[in-house]
């Protein structure tokens, strides 16, 4: 017979055993009992959200996985495994929030998709992109596929992105509330363009003041559901602070490479989460470190590392699907005829685009609205005129949010799909509309606030004459912003 360990490693975690074979049971509390069995059950009721607790089988080491365990009132997470020549070493993290109930994921998910050649791939996690479209030298990202069609409206009655789970990959997520963030009509900025309507989706309201909010609590749910302990990200703002907030929730590592011109406020908000923050000399270098620690299985990544780029964690980017949502059930049937993205490498673009394709399939809407990417210098732009989007287009802007020389495929296909367009403003542009939308009552930063000047650049150029109506996304508010 094997041998079983059970190591408590918190006094506050109760581990109950039983093995199958003479139905014994034990308890242990911060310590060690062998056990001799031929399969075990292991109850364990942590009364710490920063208890762990770690079953080895068998003489030899090694961790093959993690398993989440979401405590709280009665909460229990029963482990069953045969005991056999190989060893697995099993940890169970444990966290409490107001839900008792492990992460499901959607039964409706079949798959991925590459999004440049339409191969589908099974379930899994593919941080790289597309295989096919990188070994035949086009990155590409993937985005998740479904079978069967959901319910619309959704019978759930969450609040919030919680709302749409049957749509994502996961049913449910470690939440802080984020999503059903207000959309706000802004009749004087439409009168001023010649629109019959515009209004502005206030990102900035999301727990830690930015859209991405909408992406760390998918990628923080796969995360606990493959036994990951640290997730990390490359970013010098809102991405960082997002997955920061959102570890620390469910009880993970984090860790965070940026770059050294990271303001003062991002950087004092990522060392009060606890992150592991390693400073890179630039954005290329932030990418390499990401990509290594990735490979090597010691971090889960949530943002890209690939030169060049496919687009953040693709669980992560599913979350981005819930702006439409949310714009289709406040508006109804007839969507805008346009949406205004702040863009860096179209993680938001292309989400948003997706989630208006999903209910226009579904017969929700009658037509996707075009998407226009904002960006501070011309990279998307070039593309759409024939350059190769494999290649750099280096630029400086303060607009750090939205900054970078590259271009991602998902981008480009998001535009040329909705039959949008790229829209580049200035610096001293973006920094007049901060000052136009406060006015309004709005305060962003200026990434987000180049979403109001690039429809002002739009209606200069005559690009609004066939468009009636609006949407301007605030990715973020202003307090975090160093212009």
């Amino acid at each position: 017979m094997a041998s079983i360990t059970i190591r408590g490693l918190d006094d506050d975690v109760e581990i109950r055993l039983r093995t199958r074979a003479a139905g014994e049971r034990r308890s242990i509390a911060g310590e060690e009992r062998q056990i001799p069995s031929e399969a075990v059950a292991c109850e364990a009721e942590p009364k710490n959200r920063a208890a762990f607790i770690r079953a080895c089988i068998g003489p030899f080491g090694g961790v093959e996985r993690e398993l989440p365990l979401r405590t709280g009132r009665c909460a229990r997470r029963r482990v069953s495994f045969p005991v056999k020549r190989q060893t697995v070493d099993l940890s169970i993290p444990a966290w409490s929030l107001h839900k008792t109930t492990m992460f499901q994921i959607n039964p409706r998910l079949s798959g991925f998709t590459c999004l440049r050649t339409g191969t589908g791939l099974p379930v899994g996690d593919y941080h790289e992109g597309s295989p096919e479209s990188a070994k035949e030298g086009f990155p590409a990202s993937l985005y998740a596929t479904y079978r069967g069609e959901p319910c619309w409206p959704p019978a759930r009655q969450d609040r919030g992105m919680a709302r749409y789970g049957d749509f994502l990959p996961y049913l449910d997520f470690p939440s802080l509330g984020e999503g059903a963030t207000p959309l706000v009509p802004v009749p004087e900025l439409a009168n001023g363009v010649g629109l019959e309507q515009a209004w502005v989706k206030n990102e900035g309201q999301n727990p830690t003041g930015s859209h991405k909010d909408r992406m760390s609590p998918l990628v923080v749910a796969r995360a606990l559901a493959t036994g990951q302990r640290t997730v990390a990200a490359a970013s010098s703002g809102n991405a960082g602070v997002s997955l920061a907030a959102h570890a620390a929730a469910a009880g993970l590592n984090c860790a965070i490479v940026t770059v050294q011109t990271v303001g003062s406020a991002w950087k004092r908000a990522l060392e009060t989460y606890g992150v592991e923050l390693i400073v890179a000399a630039n954005t290329r270098e932030r990418w390499d470190i990401l990509r290594q620690k990735s490979r090597s299985g010691s971090w889960y990544p949530a943002t890209n590392y690939m030169v060049p780029p496919v687009g953040s964690n693709p669980y992560g980017v599913q979350g981005f699907k819930t702006v439409a949502y949310e714009i289709v059930e406040d508006l109804g049937a007839e969507a805008p005829d346009c949406i205004i993205v702040p863009t860096a490498r179209g993680d938001l673009l292309w989400g948003i685009l997706e989630g208006f394709r999903e209910l226009n399939d579904l017969g929700q809407i009658g037509s996707i609205p075009r998407m226009y990417a904002v960006e501070p210098y011309p990279r998307i732009a070039r593309v759409l005129a024939g350059s190769d989007y494999r290649l750099g287009y280096p630029g400086t802007t303060r607009m750090s949010s939205i900054a970078g020389d590259t271009v991602s495929y998902q981008a480009v296909h998001a535009v040329n799909r909705s039959g949008g367009d790229a829209v580049v403003v200035t610096d001293d542009e973006a920094a007049a509309a901060i000052s136009h939308l406060a006015g309004q009552g709005f305060y962003c930063e200026s990434s987000s606030a180049a979403s109001l000047a690039a429809l002002e650049a739009l209606h200069r150029s005559g690009r609004l004459e066939t468009i009636r109506t609006a949407v301007l996304i605030l990715t973020s508010h202003g307090f975090k912003d160093t212009i």
